[in-house]
Parts: structure tokens; sequence; C-alpha cells
């Protein structure tokens, strides 16, 4: 399930954004932002997906059930899309 985090966005650039809710579901995301206490002169909140970490039941099965060299592989496949 893709999740999402609130990211309050401060409008004069002195103050860096930073994030203040994660795990959400769109529809959590979308409500919180919908909330007029999200917005003021001084900032407002917005969303954005995060990057799931979760693996697909057929991946996580491959991961656990087959031997090093793939369990290696997956490890740095994720390493990969992580960018590190």
């Amino acid at each position: 399930m893709k999740t999402y985090s609130i990211i309050r966005f401060y409008r004069e650039g002195e103050t860096e954004n930073k994030t203040i809710k994660t795990g959400l579901t769109l529809e959590e995301a979308q409500e919180h932002c919908q909330d007029p206490d999200t917005e003021c002169a001084e900032y407002f909140d917005g969303y954005e997906g995060e990057e799931s970490e979760v693996r697909t039941d057929e991946e996580q099965a491959i991961y656990e059930h087959c031997d090093k060299p793939m369990n290696d592989y997956f490890e740095a496949k994720e390493k990969e899309e992580a960018g590190e």
C-alpha cells in the first residue's frame, strides 16, 4: 500500500521545510491538507508519496526461501532503488 508524508512548506524560505507526519493513506493526507488550520501566512501543509520499503508477498517469499546469492541480489536492488 502506498503511503504519504505531510510536509510543512514555509513561505519565506528562512525556515527549512519539514516532515510532520508519515505513513498516512492518501485519504488521510488529503483530509489533513484540506483542514483550514494547516495553512497560514507563514506556512502551508502539503503531501507527497513515500518510497515503499515493503516487498510484495512474492518478493518476500523469494527473499526468505532462496539461497544467499539471491538474497544479496535483492539487497543490492533495494539499495540501488533507494539511491544508496
